[in-house]
């Protein structure tokens, strides 16, 4: 790797470190209170027809540690963090499934009203279920996978996810693995695209053997994704730790 490489490489570092996800873009809309079975009885706004199948993104064979306020996360809600019963990493793709992802992401993001971090916790980072009815990017993400987990869907098929936007904003998606490809849960969008269709840079993402644990990414036709590793020896940049 040459120098403007590395370069760029400690400059992605230094954003992460000094961002997390705090700063997450969101959108102005509603909020209502949240509750699982409600939520899935509404109505779903469905597509008429099936996604076109889209690539899968490439994990790296080492981990790295996983984003501060995941971290806490994970001490505080233990369950979402584990996987138990079924461990598939990916999910067969039905109409059925499509029309779930398409009510829980519609429903969330329109039930949930956009609030950062600090002003809602009084802290920088921190990551939580929007029981409430407010949260920030990762918050939304994490609020569809447990819905989602809560209506029998694998854990290690969910996966949160840590993006670049066009704007150089750290955000956090909801990363869904099926047969026909990875698909897309944003809060800044109603439409579920494909991994390689989102306007984002790939930067890390939840094991797809082990929910407590994340992996950066490899870069692969259709998708623009930042690497991780300085030099030849694979050593990771890894995430701050948690503040928290």
């Amino acid at each position: 790797m040459g120098w403007g490489q590395v370069r760029l490489a400690r400059m992605l570092a230094a954003i992460v470190t000094a961002m997390g996800v705090a700063a997450c873009q969101t959108v102005p809309i509603s909020t209502a209170s949240i509750e699982a079975r409600q939520l899935l009885a509404r109505p779903a706004i469905a597509t008429t027809a099936m996604p076109a199948p889209g690539p899968k993104l490439i994990q790296s064979a080492s981990t790295i540690t996983a984003p501060p306020g995941f971290i806490s996360f994970c001490l505080r809600f233990p369950d979402q963090c584990a996987a138990s019963g079924d461990l598939s990493e990916t999910m067969t793709l039905t109409p059925q499934l499509w029309t779930t992802l398409e009510a829980v992401n519609d429903r969330l993001n329109y039930d949930i009203a956009p609030e950062d971090d600090y002003p809602h916790y009084g802290r920088a980072e921190f990551w939580a279920i929007a029981t409430d009815g407010y949260g920030d990017c990762e918050d939304y993400a994490l609020t569809k996978r447990k819905i989602l987990i809560d209506a029998g869907l694998p854990e290690l098929a969910l996966r949160i996810a840590v993006v670049i936007t066009p704007r150089a904003v750290m955000h956090a998606v909801l990363v869904v693995s099926t047969d026909r490809g990875d698909y897309v849960l944003d809060n800044l969008t109603s439409d579920i695209l494909p991994s390689s269709e989102v306007p984002y840079t790939w930067i890390a993402e939840q094991n797809a053997s082990d929910a407590s644990q994340w992996v950066g990414l490899v870069a692969a036709d259709g998708l623009s994704v930042a690497s991780l590793e300085i030099g030849t020896t694979g050593q990771a940049i890894s995430f701050p730790a948690a503040p928290h």
